[in-house]
């Protein structure tokens, strides 16, 4: 007779199995977790160090920039000024020179900012953000002016540039743009908010920015105006309004311009003077002249 016997099933039968696969699994998303942390960590690292060179580098420009600009840069005891850059004279221009670019290049490089093909392009010249004056910039490419009339070029990388900035190894920045700033020039927040529109020369007060006040040139300096005229005493005694003569300055400059005022009273005296032209350049006070078609009577 055949006995046939039943053979139960263990239901844990394959479980080790799986645990193995599982943490084998957990083991190896842990270790890719720790490359991945691991590379962070050194694009971290790289990215500061990048950092801190594009910073150091940009005031490396910025400080030059500043030195030759500075009145004082001599070269040891003579009085040869050595790469001394003279300060723009207005804002910029297309026929005029009135941006300066010092560029930096290392050998085999070409620093042009000025060109719109080149790797360094001066991109933020005639972008949005910064409102050069009107008809400087191409408005549909957001390019600066053809031709070579709108900038001057200082190279480091020539000893006629000034041989103590010339370097054979060059520090890091490769240009340095140097013009006047208008009011609105950095948008959105000009110097004099909320008025966004004026394009006026901005000065720097020792304290903040400030729009050029009134009597002051575009090299933010005195620009020997008139503020007023001192009444003569005694002059009195005319029959018509006299014709006032003011001298001009003495070196060169706008001759300033007055009308007299003359009272109604009896003794036809001169009650005021009254600037038309505040004239520019004058060092001192002007001799101021009254000339009558009729000579006074009394008074001069």
């Amino acid at each position: 007779m055949e006995v046939i016997t039943k053979r139960h099933r263990n239901p844990e039968k394959g479980i080790a199995l799986f645990i193995a696969l599982f943490s084998l699994m957990l083991l190896s998303a842990i270790g890719l977790a720790m490359v991945f942390s691991a590379d962070t960590e050194t694009s971290i690292d790289s990215n500061f160090r990048d950092q801190q060179l594009a910073t150091y580098s940009a005031l490396s420009g910025l400080q030059e920039a500043r030195d030759r600009l500075f009145q004082g840069t001599v070269v040891g005891t003579t009085s040869t000024v050595d790469g001394k850059i003279t300060w723009p004279t207005d804002l910029p221009s297309t026929s005029a020179a009135n941006i300066i670019y010092i560029i930096n290049p290392r050998s085999g490089e070409t620093v042009q900012p000025w060109n719109p093909t080149n790797r360094y392009f001066d991109w933020e010249l005639c972008s949005a953000q910064e409102n050069m004056p009107s008809g400087f910039c191409d408005s549909t490419n957001h390019t600066p002016p053809s031709g070579n009339a709108w900038y001057t070029v200082i190279d480091d990388s020539s000893t006629s540039a000034g041989a103590s900035w010339h370097r054979t190894v060059p520090l890091n920045f490769k240009w340095v743009r140097i013009n006047l700033k208008a009011n609105n020039m950095v948008s959105p927040v000009p110097v004099t908010w909320p008025n966004t529109t004026s394009s006026s020369l901005v000065c720097w007060s020792g304290l903040g920015q400030i729009d050029l006040p009134g009597g002051y040139d575009k090299t933010c300096s005195p620009d020997g105006s008139l503020s007023g005229i001192n009444l003569p005493v005694g002059a009195t005694g005319y029959s018509g309004t006299p014709t006032v003569t003011i001298a001009p300055p003495p070196t060169g400059g706008t001759q300033a311009i007055a009308q007299a005022q003359v009272s109604t009273t009896a003794t036809g005296a001169v009650s005021g003077l009254a600037l038309t032209s505040t004239g520019a350049n004058y060092t001192s006070a002007p001799t101021v002249t009254l000339v009558a078609g009729l000579k006074p009577t009394a008074g001069s």
